[in-house]
This record gives structure tokens, C-alpha cells and sequence, in this order.
């Protein structure tokens, strides 16, 4: 009986632990909404003063969305239903990206490369966009200025590897094991900080798996890091784990 209940139990800490990282991360916007709007309620203030409270509140208000999104994507994953799939060509994908991180590219001075050539997987292609958009967010929050971000795509044996290569801090080696579980952060300070909600890598396993796929990362610390997505470019069904490979 005691090992019949192990899998349930061990369920249900996953899900207690879920839950309490979950409600962490909602606090911490929804308190300094609050303080802001308690102070700006306070007393008299300078119109520079509203604007700089309500600036921060839209800012924590913005965050707070972005983290319910990333929970009900995952909520959806979670109930691991068939996704419709489809031939992508990747070619139609990178003009989209590049300019939705147009801004964040040039206000660090950052450059993205993307492949030429062309390249057709078996995706869904909002899944995929979505996985791509959080690696390549993932590779600009931690890239240095005026640094270079890379994409390359290549097949082989009914596959497509889609990578993204930064020239950021990289990843110890005893955190890559953990990197793709939601809210874990390998720098956990640096990460709250410049906005991002240990949930980026969890929904890029999620949804890679999901398209019958999987990822891979190599990270030299010092050097950067490497996110692979892997998937077929036939009928053929990639094997779904996760491959790590350190330097």
C-alpha cells in the first residue's frame, strides 16, 4: 500500500510545492501594487509623484499578468492534450521575433542573428513561437551589452535542430539538472530582477514535448549557453527527454 501511495504522495508535494511558489510570485507584485497605491493615496503629491507610482504599479500589474498567462499555458500542457500539428516553415518565423524584441535588442545593443536558409518542421506554430520567443527572452535578459545572439537551425535523421546560443554568464553545472523545473532559477536575485518568473524554460520543455519533440542545452560558465529544440521534420516522433551536455 505504501508503495501503491508513493507516486500520489510524491504528486501531491509537487503540486503543494507549485502552489506555494506560485502564490510567492504573486505576492511580490501585488504588495508593491498596493504600497504604491497606498502611498500615492496618502496625501497630497506632485503630478510627478502620481506618475511615478502609477508607473511602477502598471509595471508590477504587468508582471503579475505575464505570470497568470504563464500558469494557464502550463495549466493547458499539463492536461496534455493533442495539439493540432502542422508543416512550419521556420523561414516565416524569425522576421516576427526579431521584431517583437526589436526594442530590448537596441536599447542593450544587442545583435540577433537568424538563419537563411530554409526548413520545415512538424510544429504547432503558436506553440513553437512560443517556445522560441522564451529562449531568445531568456538569451537577452542575460546576454551582456552589445553582445550577439545566434540562432541556427539544422536537420539530420528526420530532425530539425533549432538552437539559440548567448554569450551570457552560462550555467553551473550542478543547475542544469534543474533548470527546466518551474520557478527554479539558477540566480535566483538577478532573475527577479531584471523581471523574469522561473517559468520561461518549464514552458519551453512543456510545449517542445507537447509537439512530440524535445530540448537539449550545453552551457560553459563564463562562455554562454546553448537551447536546443528538437523536432521532426516528417512523420517520424522524437523521443521526449532531455539531453544535457556540459563543457
Amino acid at each position: 500500500a505504501i508503495l501503491a501511495l508513493r507516486p500520489v504522495t510524491s504528486s501531491m508535494r509537487r503540486l503543494e510545492q507549485f502552489t506555494g511558489d506560485a502564490g510567492h510570485e504573486l505576492r511580490t507584485p501585488l504588495s508593491s501594487i498596493r504600497l504604491n497605491a497606498q502611498v500615492a493615496l496618502a496625501q497630497d503629491r506632485r503630478p510627478e509623484d502620481f506618475r511615478r507610482h502609477l508607473t511602477a504599479i502598471a509595471s508590477q500589474a504587468e508582471r503579475s499578468t505575464r505570470l497568470a498567462e504563464s500558469l494557464l499555458l502550463l495549466a493547458r500542457l499539463d492536461r496534455r492534450e493533442e495539439v493540432p500539428m502542422e508543416t512550419v516553415n521556420l523561414t516565416d518565423i524569425w522576421p516576427d521575433l526579431s521584431t517583437a524584441f526589436a526594442g530590448r535588442l537596441a536599447a542593450s545593443e544587442l545583435t540577433l542573428q537568424t538563419p537563411s536558409g530554409e526548413l520545415t518542421v512538424k510544429a504547432d506554430r503558436g506553440l513553437l513561437t512560443i517556445a522560441l520567443d522564451n529562449l531568445i527572452d531568456n538569451a537577452v535578459r542575460y546576454s551582456p551589452p552589445k553582445g550577439t545572439i545566434a540562432i541556427t537551425m539544422q536537420s539530420a535523421g528526420g530532425r530539425a535542430i533549432i538552437a539559440v546560443t548567448d554569450q551570457g554568464p552560462g550555467i553551473p553545472p550542478t543547475a542544469l539538472p534543474h533548470i527546466w523545473d518551474r520557478f527554479y532559477r539558477a540566480d535566483a536575485s538577478r532573475s527577479r530582477d531584471s523581471g523574469g518568473n522561473g517559468l520561461g524554460l518549464a514552458i519551453v520543455h512543456n510545449a517542445v514535448e507537447a509537439m512530440h519533440g524535445r530540448v537539449a542545452v550545453t552551457s560553459e560558465v563564463g562562455r554562454g549557453s546553448t537551447f536546443s529544440i528538437i523536432l521532426p521534420t516528417g512523420t517520424t516522433d522524437v523521443r521526449s527527454d532531455t539531453m544535457i551536455v556540459t563543457s
